[in-house]
C-alpha cells in the first residue's frame, strides 16, 4: 500500500526570497536522487 504523510515546516528568514531558498534546500535534502524538476 502506498501511504503518504505531510510535514509542515516553519521557516524563519529575513525576507521572502531567503525563505524560498531555505525551503528549496529542505525539499532537496528530503528527497533521494530525483531531478530538481520533480521536487
Amino acid at each position: 500500500m502506498d501511504e503518504r504523510f505531510r510535514i509542515t515546516y516553519q521557516i524563519v528568514a529575513p525576507d521572502r526570497e531567503q525563505a524560498r531558498q531555505r525551503a528549496l534546500g529542505i525539499a532537496l535534502e528530503q528527497t533521494v536522487e530525483i531531478p530538481l524538476e520533480v521536487v
